[in-house]
């Protein structure tokens, strides 16, 4: 089954369901929000029933979508905002998907961690949260559903940045570079 964006706002979780992906901090962090936002999860992974008795404790039972694995193009129209969906109000997820989020022209917010493209900026591209704090996440969501123009100002602002990124056939091409060089 292909998912679809919820009818409300969202956030869009992708990634497997494992302990220390910081999911559940994603779920508490919802919950203290206290705004009108879904929860939308591609991934699936050992961690799927305690998140959602997390949600469930929380009262978000129903607004936390479980999508299983998603195949590439339907996880790309999830990024997008779905078949007749809502855009999605910010991304979390691993390195490729929030650069191809970014290309997108989504909002981010993600943990502040070095291994993300210098071009995903607080404040400018997306908003960056210290990790694990689920305060400072919740606050970054609760900015975004309030604020529709700063959240599609930054989406605006990410797409634009993403232009810098190398396209697979820039990256290719200095792969085989390198590769030559070091077999002479």
């Amino acid at each position: 089954m292909r998912p679809s964006a919820p009818p409300r706002p969202y956030v869009l979780g992708v990634g497997g369901l494992a302990p220390r992906k910081g999911f559940d901090l994603l779920i508490d962090a919802l919950a203290a929000a206290g705004v009108d936002l879904d929860l939308v999860l591609a991934g699936d992974g050992p961690e799927r029933a305690a998140l959602a008795t997390r949600a469930a404790a929380h009262g978000l039972g129903a607004r936390v979508h479980f999508e299983g694995h998603v195949e590439r193009t339907a996880l790309a129209s999830l990024v997008r905002g779905g078949r007749g969906g809502r855009d999605p109000l910010a991304l979390r997820g691993l390195l490729a998907r929030l650069a191809r989020a970014m290309q997108a022209g989504a909002p981010i917010v993600a943990s502040a961690l070095p291994v993300f493209p210098p071009e995903l900026r607080d404040g400018e591209t997306g908003l960056l949260v210290p990790v694990g704090d689920v305060a400072a996440l919740a606050g970054a969501l609760r900015t975004l559903a309030t604020d529709p123009e700063r959240a599609r100002a930054l989406g605006t602002a990410a797409r634009a940045a993403a232009r810098a990124f190398p396209t697979w056939d820039e990256v290719t091409a200095h792969v085989l570079a390198e590769y030559a060089s070091v077999v002479g």
